[in-house]
């Protein structure tokens, strides 16, 4: 995520030495600058590269105080206070741009659910596009409502991921959930859930044609989307994995 980056190098920028610390090592760790010697991993080592050998900026961040954070330069003893806030996450799920679509409800023609244990739910939109009726019902079953499907309808709308890996593979023994999204425009989406480690994951799939709409619709935010594998929130994960059943008035 470029604007997280251009954001954290202002905070840099902006860091001001305020007081002097201590230039003892020993005292080092109360103040989270004793990298690389802290096992917990709260002392920092921030380094700014221009290039790939020319070093712009290197330094210790350690603990934060109210309107300052504690500092030291690599190769000098002394620490200093700065005025100034500064976080560096080592997480880095909160350094990349984790949105994968954005679909409208509106563009949504058909979805088609298939399940691990062969059950099917096919959703279609009414002539109106404001509701997704379920296909095929048998003699007797009533939906819980005429509102009951739409959320599937939702799924694609500002969908974000809260990790991410290489495309996995060999999955084919642990699928769960097999799903196509429709568009009216004639686009495909194809999702497979499945699991790995105990841990769900998502694959996108996006036929060439499908992926050069969806890019300039600014629909998919997510280039060469077929090299990764998605872990999804929990209710995203309940919405592609709902059943027929689900949807039913029970008997």
């Amino acid at each position: 995520n470029e604007e997280i980056i251009k954001k954290k190098l202002i905070k840099v920028s902006q860091l001001r030495f305020f007081e002097k610390k201590t230039k003892e090592e020993f005292l080092y760790s109360r103040l989270d600058l004793h990298y690389p010697k802290d096992e917990e991993g709260n002392s920092k080592l921030i380094s700014i590269h221009i290039g790939e050998n020319n070093i712009l900026s290197q330094f210790i961040l350690g603990k934060s105080k109210k309107n300052g954070v504690y500092i030291k330069k690599l190769d000098e003893k002394q620490s200093w206070l700065t005025s100034g806030i500064l976080k560096m996450s080592v997480n880095e799920i909160d350094w990349l741009e984790s949105d994968i679509f954005n679909v409208d409800y509106e563009k949504i023609k058909n979805i088609k659910v298939k399940h691990s244990d062969k059950s099917i739910l096919s959703l279609s939109k009414d002539d109106k596009n404001e509701n997704l009726i379920i296909k095929n019902l048998s003699k007797g079953d009533l939906p819980k409502s005429d509102l009951i499907a739409n959320f599937l309808g939702e799924f694609l709308s500002n969908l974000s991921f809260e990790d991410v890996s290489i495309r996995k593979k060999n999955y084919e023994n642990n699928v769960i959930t097999n799903i196509t999204y429709e568009l009216f425009e004639n686009t495909f989406i194809n999702a497979i859930v499945f699991k790995d480690d105990n841990e769900k994951w998502i694959n996108f799939n996006v036929d060439e044609e499908s992926f050069n709409y969806l890019e300039k619709e600014d629909n998919i935010l997510v280039e060469n989307i077929e090299n990764w594998s998605y872990k999804l929130s929990s209710s995203k994960y309940n919405t592609v994995e709902t059943k027929l059943k689900d949807l039913l008035v029970e008997d």
